[in-house]
């Protein structure tokens, strides 16, 4: 399940808020490992389950998290750990139980 909506949902809102401050498509792919297509993709809203998005969006705690993520990524060009940004999502947004085997 995670990999199929919330992984693409996460994705596409880190790419909108990375390109919100401005950062070239080309570095929001290296950034992220993945090609300026699906960025392009992620920016245009043709990627991502935009109805999961949506419901994230209105969810300050996690729009927080993803600007933290965003600006970690800025400052520190590091390679991100989704988990505990999808657990967060998980969590918020699907209330169904689906469970992780990474949640401890």
């Amino acid at each position: 399940m995670a990999s199929k909506s919330v992984i693409p949902a996460i994705k596409a809102m880190i790419v909108i808020e990375l390109y919100r401050r401005k950062v070239p498509q080309t570095q929001i792919a290296s950034f992220l490992g993945i090609t300026t297509a699906e960025v392009n993709y992620y920016i245009k809203g043709k990627r991502g389950n935009s109805d999961l998005i949506f419901k994230l969006q209105q969810d300050e705690e996690f729009v927080e998290a993803v600007r933290i993520t965003a600006e970690k990524i800025l400052k520190e060009d590091e390679v991100i750990n989704l988990c505990p940004l999808c657990s967060l999502a998980r969590k918020k947004a699907l209330k169904n139980g689906n469970s992780c085997p990474f949640d401890w």
